[in-house]
Order: C-alpha cells, then sequence, then structure tokens
C-alpha cells in the first residue's frame, strides 16, 4: 500500500539570504523534485514529512522569510491540471 501525499512546497526567501536559500533548495531536493523556480513536489510518508518539516524549522530559525507546504491525496493529485510541462507524479525509488 503507498501512503505517502504529495507535498507541494513553495518558499520566498529574501535576496540578502543567499545561504539559507541555497541550503534549503538542496534540503528540498535531497526529498523531492524542483518544478519551478522556488517550488518542489514531494511524495513524503508522515514519517518523512515530520522530518522535513522539523528540518526547515530549524534551518529558519529566527530567519526572515517563509515556506508554504500543501498537503495533496491522490484524488487531488489526479485532479491536477498541468500545461506545457510534466503532471506530478511518484518516483519508483528514493535516495536519502
Amino acid at each position: 500500500m503507498n501512503d505517502t501525499m504529495l507535498h507541494l512546497i513553495a518558499y520566498d526567501i529574501p535576496q540578502e539570504l543567499p545561504r539559507i536559500r541555497n541550503k534549503l533548495h538542496k534540503l528540498l531536493g535531497r526529498y523531492g523534485t524542483w518544478t519551478q523556480f522556488s517550488l518542489f513536489e514531494c511524495f513524503l510518508t508522515k514519517k518523512q514529512s515530520v522530518k522535513l518539516i522539523d528540518e526547515i524549522k530549524t534551518l529558519l530559525k529566527q530567519e526572515t522569510g517563509h515556506v508554504r507546504i500543501y498537503v495533496l491525496s491522490k484524488d487531488d493529485v489526479e485532479r491536477t491540471i498541468t500545461l506545457g510541462g510534466t503532471p506530478p507524479h511518484e518516483p519508483n525509488t528514493y535516495i536519502f
């Protein structure tokens, strides 16, 4: 049984914090696919989701900027409309 859900993660980190922005980009790349400038699609289990959120909180600390995480069900993913690109899909392997 597949117990993952799509996490659509968008971030906005100020230009004055390139180190934080780069670290966040690398962190999210370990969990999912970079699909737009500041947007990642990550298929995560509940355990992976909790771990990622904790890592993001640790990275941001008191820094300016924000991250939004939208959790989508399988039905939401199937209803996703994608124009000019690849629709969200779960990779076959996870590498951590």
